[in-house]
């Protein structure tokens, strides 16, 4: 088991990064993220902290709490880190 995996598996969550966007998971709910892939400078992916308010269907009308957004954030900035890559969130 990797880095990200094992952190990941400890703080129960999952993510999957793609291209266009990141996909986070936990408690049977899933978060679908836009991201843009950069092609230059430090960061490989940004995306915007705002995105992170509501759930996918059919948990679509749970809004994401402010403390909740800032842990994702948080979980999704060290997760991408322990791949060896870094994320931009504004």
């Amino acid at each position: 088991m990797t880095d990200f995996e094992r952190y990941a598996t400890e703080n129960g969550f999952s993510l999957r990064l793609g291209r266009w966007d990141f996909v986070y998971t936990e408690d049977q709910k899933q978060m679908t993220l836009p991201v843009e892939m950069l092609m230059q400078g430090e960061f490989l992916w940004e995306f915007s902290r705002s995105s992170i308010r509501t759930w996918d269907s059919p948990h679509d009308g749970e809004h994401v709490a402010e403390d909740t957004a800032a842990r994702i954030a948080e979980r999704i900035a060290r997760f991408v880190e322990l791949t060896g890559k870094r994320v931009r969130i504004y």
